[in-house]
């Protein structure tokens, strides 16, 4: 439960989820804010901007750190969050979540297993200031305070320093249930180290035009409906929390919502979906795989499939939203980008 985010159970994108939490929990609050805790002047970052990282991290030290603790990969070491079993809302726009909290995350991903049947090996080590705000956050959600644990096969880590918050996890054929107190003690002195670095105290996120909009405001299902010939629902709850769903959904601003016939979580024909990152310029053309595309109202745009999934990345202004759809290609998916788009200029 330590480094989760919301648990979507929706078949929409069939990926195992990891490090969940168990509660169900509200939306969260689109007024929340990481300065709830007393900290120096904020520094702001620029707007349109990658958000300067609070603390002095190289991944090339981290990654011969994880080597030690987890065994070495063959993946491509990566400044974004691991995509190896994880929620559906982490493709696209999430995986820069933690640069806009102002930190810093190291990710290898294998593209197979090892074994057949047994989950691709990874590993990810993330962190972010304002750890005394996302800690309380996360908890008022109902999720677990700093906990690691470790099963055949994997450890899951938090821990803080100060102001530095940790988070990560590996996937390793060495760890058991014995491997906790080692991945413990590897999670708090990567903390203490970084904590060292700290280079912004009492950071904030760039402001954003999206930060915080519900779904309904980007894209009403009215609207899809009538766009698509459906009678389509919106989905915005989730069971579970986490650091991470702190992270993404209060301190980013981001969203991530689901559309689909409203007859429940599985029952239930999948039209799209809709991700965000607020402000996020900086990273909108930082994934491969993709093709440019035309849509009106937008200032860029990027088509692509994932997971046999089409989606289309949107760029207004400064703000990055995905919109994914269903399997039913007939249904077009640039017209709803669209309708996204004009929303979006709109705010």
């Amino acid at each position: 439960m330590n480094t989760s985010a919301r648990v979507t159970l929706v078949p929409i994108i069939a990926l195992v989820v990891v490090l969940s939490g168990c509660s169900g929990t509200p939306q969260p609050d689109p007024t929340a804010s990481v300065s709830a805790t007393p900290a120096p002047t904020p520094t702001e970052s620029e707007t349109g901007a990658a958000s300067a990282s609070a603390f002095d991290i190289d991944c090339a030290q981290v990654e011969e750190s994880m080597e030690e603790f987890a065994g070495s990969l063959t993946g491509e070491l990566k400044e974004r969050v691991s995509l190896v079993a994880t929620p559906t809302w982490y493709p696209g726009p999430a995986e820069f979540m933690v640069q806009r909290a102002g930190g810093v995350v190291c990710a290898v991903d294998e593209a197979t297993a090892a074994v057949e049947g047994e989950n691709p090996r990874r590993w990810e080590l993330a962190v972010v200031p304002n750890a005394q705000a996302i800690v309380d956050g996360a908890v008022e959600h109902g999720s677990a305070e700093l906990t690691t644990t470790c099963s055949v096969g994997s450890c899951y880590f938090t821990a803080r320093e100060g102001d530095a918050l940790l988070f990560g996890s590996a996937n390793s054929d060495a760890f058991t249930e014995a491997s906790v107190d080692a991945a413990r003690l590897f999670a708090q002195g990567w903390v203490d180290r970084v904590s060292a670095t700290q280079i912004e105290p009492g950071f904030t996120v760039a402001p954003s035009a999206i930060a915080g909009v519900g779904c309904e405001a980007l894209l009403p299902a009215a609207e899809l409906s009538a766009l698509w010939g459906v009678d389509a629902t919106m989905q915005d709850e989730f069971g579970g929390w986490g650091v991470p769903a702190e992270i993404y959904f209060v301190v980013g601003g981001g969203q991530f919502c689901i559309y689909n016939s409203g007859q429940g979580e599985y029952e239930s024909e999948q039209y799209a979906m809709l991700t965000t990152l607020p402000g996020g310029v900086w990273a909108f053309d930082s994934l491969e795989g993709r093709s440019s595309i035309a849509i009106a109202g937008a200032d860029a745009a990027f088509e692509g499939v994932a997971s046999d999934l089409r989606y289309i990345d949107i760029l207004v202004g400064d703000d990055w939203v995905r919109l994914t759809g269903g399997s039913d290609e007939s249904r077009d998916l640039a017209a709803a980008a669209e309708l996204v788009a004009g929303r979006m200029a709109a705010l």
